[in-house]
């Protein structure tokens, strides 16, 4: 529906620019259109450079395929009456611009000159000229003004007032004027690429041309798609590490729980390819925040078919068998039960990834993450895993033959003495 009336709202004739967004299902605070989109924010202390530099931009962004539209926070349309005041009248008078400033501050909208409190409760003391001095607006330049000798001088005389249009508001970034510009992403783009696109070919060089004092920033969801990723980052870190440090002291080993954890590998390159191919099949299914969790949970699940096959060769191990026929036989007892606990987690995450119901866009991702995850690790670790524990096995067995054997304490001439052991 939002595509249909996009194709039919180009062109109307009378309109500058329509926006046509779907509402996300979790809106940001102050953020009026949808989608995924891109905030730049222009800063400098001279508006008009701002303006110049922010519809530069614009203009460029709005150039790239991967973006719908671009929306400029400045707009005109406010109508004021603009006071240009000589300085060298006024300095010859004794005066300053701020002085009259604040004198037609004074007469027009008044000024604060102190607070009343009285049983807990304050009132303004705004001081205001006649409203009838200022009823219409060419009175005000019969606003009477005296200087410091006591001589009066009206506004008309030192400065020159005419009526215009401005911005209907000035935004502020930092104590510096901004303008900021919303790009929207087209939904068959990633977030990503097109943060590092707009930086690549617009943002890039128009830094170079900046004068001194103005920047221009990356805000809004790209800033926080940089914070969500350093997020997950290291609590995927400290996920790996604790399921690492648990299964440690539940095997009482180092390396028993080093082999089990690479099927973490295969859980994370399954996650990436079943996003890759629901994002193919369905353009708004990506790697948001949300699918970034169900790597967190793939890392706790998928280790489960591994430590199966290790904890049942053990013990096979402890009832006298040889650890290579051990792990075989650890593998074909429980190659039943790992398939039959994956085939149905599998196909309860079918649903969450085929929906397309009200909010089923929010666990799609999730949903894709998982599944692929969970499919690769189940048909690889059957196969990683047993030759990685194989391939232990091989090294730590003459190692574990050679300390097991006792060996015999020698005198000074190399002979051993006879009966007395040296140590296991």
């Amino acid at each position: 529906v939002v595509a249909e009336m996009s194709r039919r709202a180009r062109g109307i004739p009378g309109t500058e620019r329509i926006f046509i967004t779907q509402s996300p299902l979790f809106r940001q605070r102050g953020r009026f259109f949808g989608r995924t989109s891109i905030d730049l924010d222009v800063k400098g202390d001279d508006f008009e450079v701002v303006r110049r530099i922010a519809g530069g931009i614009e203009e460029r962004i709005r150039g790239l395929q991967a973006v719908n539209f671009v929306n400029s926070s400045f707009e005109w349309g406010n109508p004021e009456i603009r006071v240009i005041v000589d300085r060298e009248r006024v300095a010859a008078l004794g005066l300053s611009v701020s002085e009259v400033g604040e004198v037609i501050e004074t007469m027009v909208e008044g000024t604060l000159a102190g607070v009343f409190r009285e049983g807990g409760k304050e009132i303004d003391i705004v001081l205001k000229g006649p409203s009838l001095d200022v009823a219409r607006t060419q009175d005000l330049g019969r606003l009477v003004l005296s200087d410091g000798s006591g001589r009066l001088v009206q506004l008309s005389d030192i400065a020159s007032i005419s009526p215009g249009i401005g911005p209907t508001k000035v935004e502020h970034v930092d104590l510096d004027r901004a303008i900021k510009l919303t790009a929207s992403i087209r939904d068959d783009f990633s977030l990503g690429d097109v943060v590092k696109l707009v930086e690549d070919t617009v943002v890039g060089d128009a830094r170079k041309g900046l004068p001194l004092g103005y920047s221009i920033d990356v805000s809004g969801q790209a800033r926080s798609l940089d914070e969500t990723w350093d997020a997950f980052k290291w609590s995927f870190v400290l996920a790996v590490v604790v399921i690492y440090l648990l299964m440690c002291s539940l095997f009482e080993s180092w390396t028993l729980p080093f082999i089990i954890m690479f099927s973490v590998p295969l859980a994370a390159t399954g996650g990436i390819l079943g996003v890759s191919l629901a994002h193919a099949s369905e353009p708004t299914i990506k790697m948001d925040t949300v699918a970034m969790l169900g790597f967190i949970i793939l890392t706790g699940v998928v280790v489960n078919n591994a430590i199966l096959i290790v904890h049942q060769t053990l013990n096979f191990i402890r009832e006298g068998e040889p650890p290579q026929e051990a792990l075989l036989q650890s593998v074909r007892t429980r190659i039943r039960p790992i398939f039959i606990t994956s085939t149905t987690t599998v196909f309860a995450m079918l649903p969450l990834v085929l929906s397309r119901g009200a909010g089923s866009e929010l666990y799609r991702g999730l949903g894709s993450a998982v599944l692929g995850g969970l499919t690769l690790s189940t048909i690889f670790t059957l196969v990683l895993i047993p030759a990685l524990y194989s391939l232990w096995l091989d090294i730590s067995a003459p190692a574990v033959q050679r300390v097991s054997q006792p060996v015999l304490a020698e005198d000074s001439k190399g002979a051993p003495f006879p009966g007395v052991a040296r140590g296991k």
